[in-house]
């Protein structure tokens, strides 16, 4: 009786620790549009504006944690880490870059790396 509680409790850790494969609606890996950015005088008076059609950005997350962005960005990243739930970091070389981030459905907002309010907003790109 003693082995088959023990193989219960075995298979059961078992299937617990078993890795999920299937990404998360809310996972940041994927690509997205921007749709709006921020930016502020410095006296709280900013306000979300949208972004150019004209002229669209994109922001390419993959799954080993490289990163693009089309047009070239500010940034000038080509990696990123996520220590936390709401943290960015965005690497090249030995430098980085770090921002608030915040996934809401398909939408995506990077926030702060400012003396100033800032961000951009993205969309989940199809």
């Amino acid at each position: 009786m003693k082995k088959a509680i023990l193989l219960a409790v075995m298979v059961c850790l078992v299937a617990a620790c078993k890795k999920n494969t299937q990404q998360s609606s809310e996972s940041i890996v994927g690509k997205w549009k921007r749709s709006a950015w921020l930016a502020d005088p410095g006296d709280g008076s900013g306000r979300w504006n949208p972004a150019d059609p004209s002229n669209p950005g994109y922001l390419q997350f993959n799954v080993g944690g490289t990163v693009s962005f089309s047009p070239p960005s500010i940034y000038d990243a080509d990696h990123y880490r996520l220590p936390n739930d709401s943290t960015i970091i965005f690497l090249r070389g030995s430098e980085n870059f770090q921002m608030e981030y915040h996934i809401s459905g398909t939408l995506l907002t990077l926030t702060g790396g400012c003396i100033e309010p800032c961000g951009t907003k993205y969309t989940k790109a199809e």
